[in-house]
């Protein structure tokens, strides 16, 4: 078994399996700035650390990016995997609509997606596209359908640009009968976006008294 310094036994492992992104969010701290797939790690890789860590008492594998959907062989990684508990991955959900029944039937348990508005303009000033939400509503649709959830829509709060559409994302969540669970999280300032800055205090007293 693996432990920290803190005697806490490790079961999890989280591999981020490429640099590239579709999307160009303020609030990314850019591990996507590099383009090369030439750079990424091979599936070969994936699956030897994998199974090294199974051997430790990893159980719960999940993939991160930049956007791991920019991989072709996403579902061949999953597939190649030893036996686990959990199987995951994080994503902007652009792209999952046509292959979130492939990633099911590849051993996909769950996902997490990033969700930062519901509102086309608001969702282009954050990300950076005009295009990509609808595509990303028929990804959480293609999900739940696939039994990939509970899904985990992530919410970085954002003042000026999303703080008051709060209720609205509770409302959109809850409209997928406890498949979806919404997750507020709070902006980390990696590329100086204090501006943007929220009281999560605030936010939580306010949601204490409803």
């Amino acid at each position: 078994m693996l432990a920290d310094h803190y005697g806490r036994i490790i079961t999890s492992l989280r591999i981020s399996i490429t640099r590239r992104c579709n999307l160009n969010c303020i609030y990314c701290h850019k591990e996507g700035d590099n383009d090369d797939s030439d750079q990424e790690i091979s599936l070969n890789t994936i699956i030897k650390t994998v199974r090294a860590a199974a051997r430790f008492g990893i159980r719960k594998v999940k993939f991160s990016g930049g956007e791991p959907l920019m991989r072709e062989d996403f579902e061949d990684i999953i597939a190649a995997l030893p036996e686990l508990d959990d199987i995951s991955a994080t994503t902007n959900g652009v792209l999952l609509a046509n292959r979130a029944a492939s990633l099911a039937e590849s051993g996909l348990d769950r996902v997490n997606i990033s969700l930062p508005s519901l509102d086309g303009e608001h969702y282009k000033n954050i990300t950076g596209s005009s295009h990509a939400l609808p595509r990303v509503l028929d990804g959480i649709r293609g999900a739940v359908d696939a039994g990939l959830t509970p899904i985990k829509l992530n919410m970085v709060l954002l003042r000026e640009l999303n703080v008051n559409e709060i209720d609205e994302a509770i409302h959109f969540a809850a409209g997928y009968d406890r498949n979806v669970i919404l997750q507020l999280i709070q902006l980390m300032n990696f590329r100086n976006v204090g501006r943007y800055m929220v009281d999560m205090d605030g936010i939580e007293k306010m949601l204490e008294t409803r």
